[in-house]
């Protein structure tokens, strides 16, 4: 008995190590950003509403601009011009490539991160 209660400890334990550490999606991103807009040339989105906005060179598996916004602002994702704008104003990006995708990300602001030991 005393062995069947250890594995089947061991296992819940190890399950919940491997399961619970898991990226639930694509690396550099937060918990509950949504995929908005995707593609290899130019990308527009307008902020649904308060946020934060997120673009990522999916080839590279990074994030390359992230942007708190309002609901109503607009962000442009032009590879080939080497550019991403708000609202007009070019924000601070590395070099952006031209042959590969870049995908925008949202995060509404009243979503808060889901974390065990925070909020039981």
């Amino acid at each position: 008995m005393r062995q069947q209660t250890a594995a089947l400890l061991f296992v819940a334990t190890a399950m919940f190590v491997f399961i619970g550490c898991a990226s639930d999606g694509p690396k550099g991103l937060p918990h509950g950003a949504a995929l908005v807009a995707e593609g290899s040339g130019p990308l527009s989105f307008t902020a649904t509403d308060k946020g934060t906005l997120y673009v990522r060179d999916a080839h590279a598996d990074q994030v390359v601009c992230q942007s708190p916004v309002e609901k109503g602002q607009r962000i442009e994702v032009d590879p080939v011009g080497n550019r991403v704008t708000l609202d007009g104003r070019q924000v601070n990006t590395p070099p952006l490539h031209s042959n590969v995708g870049y995908q925008i990300y949202m995060k509404l602001a009243e979503q808060r991160e889901y974390h065990p030991m925070m909020n039981p």
